[in-house]
């Protein structure tokens, strides 16, 4: 039951506390679609989430590269997005990467460094970047310049049915929502006494539990909902 209570309690904290967008800092720049970013006191490596560019040894894969580096490095203000998948199956995480208002991915696939692809949910600007991958495609930029350049996951949509979706002001309106206010600092700190005592008292009250586990349950479920409330 204590374990129960005590994941009850993180998992609470962590739905609330946790961010959709970070700002970063770029440190290093593996290829055209894979970077290192500092954020806060951890340096993460980034895989660029719905896209893949060429390989170095593939024909603008060296381009891609130069351009994602020299891109981040004069950025000014790096922000990071999550979606529905926040790490792929190697450790690396998944975002969107916003640079100075601008979002990298459909920079790369405007200039045909890369391609829509490995869309395994329903991530947020998929549609938008297969309208302009068919813009690039039908310009032969980058490359679509190959004929032997194979065609993905934009294949069989439709230009027309696409909603664009791509809007920096958006991502503001997020990144302001991120911020906890005081009363809400001051309410999660409470929760984190709250559960801090109430572990107090299930290591002194081990044999008791079951008389007052449903009362705790039921009021960690309260907080849930608040959370749920601040979420939206």
């Amino acid at each position: 039951m204590k374990k129960v209570l005590l994941l009850l309690f993180c998992f609470a904290i962590n739905v609330y506390a946790t961010p959709k967008t970070e700002e970063a800092t770029f440190e290093a720049c593996v290829d055209g679609d894979t970077a290192y970013f500092k954020v806060a006191e951890d340096t993460l490596k980034v895989r660029f989430i719905a896209i893949d560019a060429p390989e170095l040894k593939d024909d603008y894969g060296k381009e891609a590269s130069e351009f994602t580096c020299d891109t981040l490095l004069n950025a000014k203000e790096i922000l990071l997005e999550y979606d529905a998948d926040k790490a792929d199956k190697y450790g690396r995480v998944l975002a969107w990467v916003w640079y100075d208002k601008k979002l990298l991915q459909k920079t790369l696939i405007e200039k045909g460094f890369a391609q829509t692809a490995y869309i395994y949910k329903d991530y947020r600007y998929v549609n938008s970047l297969c309208f302009d991958e068919k813009k690039a495609k039908e310009n032969k930029v980058g490359v679509w310049s190959k004929e032997s350049t194979k065609y993905k996951y934009c294949d069989e949509k439709s230009i027309s049915d696409l909603d664009y979706n791509i809007n920096y002001d958006d991502i503001l309106e997020e990144k302001k929502d991120n911020k906890l206010s005081k009363t809400d600092e001051k309410r999660l700190k409470k929760i984190i006494d709250t559960s801090q005592k109430a572990s107090e008292f299930l290591q002194k009250n081990d044999k008791k539990i079951s008389e007052y586990g449903t009362y705790i349950i039921l009021l960690i479920a309260s907080i849930f909902v608040f959370f749920g409330k601040k979420k939206q």
